[in-house]
């Protein structure tokens, strides 16, 4: 399953069953000029805030940077109460385009 292609990014595994509340769009980097993706894998808490993400696949430094400082402030919605309260992963795919 994945998700969010439109908005200029993918996610899959587990955490793309999970919507999120609050998506900050990555900025494209002043001063470079190409298009490039980021691959970061995300580990998400039960109450939907990131618990922890690291590059997988670089896009490079500025790229990078700009990725990582956007998914530093996704939420997730929490899990039920009913649902099992354990820590969730997900690929998160950032592409950048030059508009």
């Amino acid at each position: 399953m994945e998700k969010g292609k439109r908005e200029g990014y993918r996610l899959v595994g587990e955490l793309s069953k999970r919507r999120i509340i609050h998506f900050k769009k990555p900025v494209y980097p002043e001063k470079e000029s190409e298009n490039t993706e980021v691959n970061l894998e995300i580990e998400v808490n039960p109450d939907g805030t990131l618990k922890s993400l690291k590059i997988v696949k670089t896009g490079g430094v500025s790229f990078d940077n700009n990725a990582m400082e956007a998914v530093r402030d996704w939420r997730f919605q929490p899990l039920a109460p009913t649902a099992k309260q354990s820590i969730q992963t997900g690929i998160v795919t950032i592409y950048f385009e030059i508009k």
